[in-house]
């Protein structure tokens, strides 16, 4: 076949009804073979709205005799397209390398669907060019729940004491409110949560637990929050002793994970109703 001549390949799908739809796409065959282009990893991707999304372009030439070292040498460049109109965000200097895509946290929505395409043409002859195309799936995550001042605290009975569930986190960013409900066990013999039932607003994100309200003894709090059908439950112990000893809360972490060469901060406040020093 020689450079310039042009064939028409036509896909012509008939039903059993004699209903027919057919497409046809026409092709002009190059003096010099096209940059070959494919988007690194699988086909559709996966992805999270709160996660970094990284497309990576690989180009090469067709290694063959009839490519002159000119062009095996020449410099390509490369744009990249989102072709369902879902985004709307910057394509271009995302990264350092024109190859790779990079969308940070918070650009995808979740429940869509989007194409990407990144066209590879050679710099000194832009109309010898390649593309590619990955279909990216963007999931929904889990919600979290989350009572800040840690798993356990030791509370006097005669303070007033908050359960903050305030701090729960939906990595999708959903504008749907959170729905709460509080729940009260008794973790020993002498322990009594009755007196929770006579005031207490079990669905706020903030239970208000009014001293002498509860028995010494230990309890066990439970969070349950909740978007639409996704919902996690959080669990805090607390010990209610005798007398008002001194509160610690420590603050909840700031993510779920972490890497293992990275510092983890863990800050705490103490609190008491009596004039201390330290």
């Amino acid at each position: 076949m020689v450079q310039g001549s042009r064939f028409t390949v036509t896909l012509k799908v008939t039903s059993f009804l004699g209903l027919f739809d057919a497409k046809s796409v026409t092709v002009t065959k190059l003096g010099v073979p096209a940059p070959v282009l494919s988007i690194q990893g699988e086909n559709p991707r996966f992805a999270t709205h709160s996660g970094t999304l990284q497309l990576m372009a690989t180009a090469s030439l067709p290694e063959m005799s009839c490519v002159g070292m000119d062009l095996s040498n020449a410099k390509m460049g490369f744009t990249w397209h989102e072709t369902t109109g879902h985004f709307g965000g910057p394509l271009a200097q995302t990264s350092k390398n024109p190859r790779i895509l990079v969308l940070l946290p918070g650009t995808l929505q979740v429940g869509l669907a989007y194409d990407f395409r990144v066209v590879g043409q050679m710099t000194d002859t832009p109309w010898l060019n390649n593309s590619a195309s990955v279909t990216v799936l963007v999931e929904s995550q889990p919600v979290e729940a989350r009572i800040s001042g840690g798993a356990y605290r030791q509370i006097g009975r005669d303070l007033d004491f908050d359960l903050d569930g305030s701090s729960s986190y939906d990595p999708d960013d959903d504008p749907v409110q959170f729905s709460f409900f509080w729940s009260c066990k008794v973790a020993s013999s002498d322990a009594d949560c009755s007196g929770l039932i006579s005031f207490a607003n079990f669905s706020r994100p903030t239970l208000k637990v009014p001293s002498a309200t509860l028995p010494v003894g230990y309890y066990l709090f439970s969070l349950f929050a909740a978007k639409g059908p996704r919902n996690d439950t959080a669990l805090a112990t607390v010990e209610i002793t005798a007398g008002a000893p001194p509160v610690i809360n420590i603050a909840s972490l700031t993510s779920a994970k972490y890497n293992p060469s990275s510092y983890v901060y863990i800050s705490a406040t103490v609190t008491s109703g009596l004039s201390f020093s330290t």
